[in-house]
């Protein structure tokens, strides 16, 4: 490739002298003292131009460059008047070549220099340039197998997750079993109870019946009877003495069966007091099923505690093994005491990179240059596992010092269900005020709501975690830090020169 290219320039440089015949006419555009001002010139002249531009060196030490090749002056002249302004600049004129070994000489000599020039040059740049793409090669290569390791160590930390995962599961399932086996035998225990209760009650309703019924018929019956003896008492009366004696025994006879008829009232007296003996046993056993029954309800509630405290225990460990596997795996992020950070005019654009796998937000900065800077990385929380969190690029909408809080809607009623009451607005310093010394609102959405935040927090222990209702939260120190460059940046730039990534 080299050899090809040495062959395209020496052609290209040898052109004007395969053209040059008799009364050639070329532009003359610059003439100086060196060999490199020529160059220059040469350069802004194929910037313009598709015409073929060469060098000439004066017998003088002058270097003069021209541009194209012109069988008549007309034709030189047209073109001088359509050329560049740059051209036009250098006063340039119209000079008449003619054909002569001396000036071919000249010719051929100035472009062998202008060779051997361009090789040197040629075979240095590209010796540093091969130097630079091994030295690419090189960190790329580095940067895969740090990538392959990082991807093997997320893929086993992965496997792990999922077999704890599994053992939960299968632990909550069978304690989620057994809570119910144990429910469904207390409520046959009670269903039967219930009905044998239900059953003693329509006893208890039978008997009062039959004995209701046996008194309206000793009752009828002695209706009958004493109407009865009324009028046999009647008939006594009527007849004469002759029938006392007879009456008599027939009273004593009457007598004896109104006693049976009281013995039999007083039966029915003893059987209502046993009824109600046995409405009382009744109520007795009402009393102690309910009794029973709150002991199930308190069992049920100590068997809900006991599932609440092992779920806890089991969110525990996952934390706990959450937080070993970011001590372990996952080492803290250097930070970069950059110098510049006060100088925001270093950089054109920024970025705000947050991984909530690992916890980590970066933020870089793109020069004047196009390069890419690590300016600083910061160790934050994010959201929990079970929420639903922004992801994709965003914007900064707005930077807060000293923040008040507006809770949304529903955060008050996430909070008034936990017994506290807040108010619409709670105020920077207020013990409620989970912003922080700073918050960073972002253009991020779920589900159209807007209420994301990058933001200080109240208890910085949580930092490194997945704790977070959806918000990224930092140490105060490093919020402040954060607003204070993003607001300098944007005074300077704009907030629409940030981007914010979230992952």
């Amino acid at each position: 490739m080299k050899i090809y290219f040495k062959i395209l320039l020496f052609c290209f440089l040898w052109q004007p002298s395969f053209c040059l015949g008799n009364n050639i006419y070329s532009i003359s555009v610059c003439t100086t003292s060196s060999k490199e001002d020529a160059n220059r010139c040469k350069k802004e002249i194929l910037k313009t131009s598709n015409l073929e531009a060469f060098i000439q060196e004066n017998p003088n030490k002058s270097y003069s460059t021209y541009f194209g090749n012109f069988n008549s002056y007309n034709e030189a002249n047209s073109t001088l008047n359509s050329s560049s302004n740059f051209i036009k600049k250098q006063k340039p004129f119209i000079k008449k070549f003619e054909n002569n070994e001396k000036e071919k000489d000249n010719t051929q000599k100035n472009i062998q220099q202008d060779m051997q020039v361009l090789n040197e040059n040629f075979d240095k740049d590209i010796d540093e340039k091969i130097k630079e793409v091994d030295k690419e090669i090189k960190k790329i290569d580095e940067n895969i197998i740090l990538i392959k390791k990082e991807k093997a160590l997320a893929e086993e930390e992965e496997r792990k997750e999922q077999e704890i995962r599994k053992k939960i599961e299968a632990e909550t399932q069978k304690i989620k079993s057994e809570i119910e086996e144990k429910a469904k035998n207390e409520r046959d225990k009670i269903l039967a109870e219930i009905q044998r209760i239900k059953d003693e009650k329509e006893k208890q309703e039978l008997a009062e019946k039959n004995r209701k019924e046996k008194e309206e018929e000793i009752r009828k019956k002695t209706e009958i009877e004493n109407q009865r003896i009324k009028e046999e008492r009647d008939k006594a009366l009527i007849e004469t003495e002759k029938i006392k004696e007879e009456a008599r025994i027939k009273v004593s006879s009457y007598e004896k069966k109104i006693k049976e008829g009281e013995e039999l009232a007083e039966k029915l007296k003893k059987d209502k007091d046993k009824a109600l003996i046995e409405s009382q046993k009744i109520e007795k056993e009402k009393t102690l099923v309910e009794e029973e029954l709150k002991k199930i309800e308190t069992n049920n509630q100590k068997i809900k505690d006991e599932r609440d405290k092992a779920l806890a225990e089991v969110q525990k460990i996952r934390e706990e093994k959450a937080k070993a596997f970011i001590k372990e795996k996952i080492s803290t992020p250097k930070t970069n005491h950059i110098t510049n950070l006060d100088n925001t005019d270093n950089f054109e654009n920024l970025v705000i990179k947050i991984d909530s796998l690992k916890n980590i937000m970066f933020l870089k900065g793109k020069n004047k240059d196009g390069k890419i800077i690590d300016i600083k990385s910061y160790v934050v929380s994010t959201a929990k596992t079970s929420i639903k969190k922004p992801q994709g690029t965003g914007t900064i909408t707005s930077i807060s010092l000293n923040p008040d809080w507006n809770p949304t809607s529903k955060t008050i009623k996430v909070f008034k269900d936990r017994g506290i009451d807040l108010p619409s607005v709670v105020p920077f310093g207020d013990k409620l005020n989970y912003m922080g010394a700073a918050k960073i609102n972002l253009s991020h959405r779920v589900d159209g709501q807007e209420v994301y935040r990058i933001h200080g927090t109240l208890n910085e222990n949580t930092i490194g975690t997945n704790e977070s209702a959806g918000c990224i939260r930092m140490k105060n120190k490093e919020v402040v830090e954060l607003a204070s460059f993003l607001n300098k940046f944007s005074k300077n730039k704009s907030l629409n020169n940030i981007s914010v990534i979230l992952e």
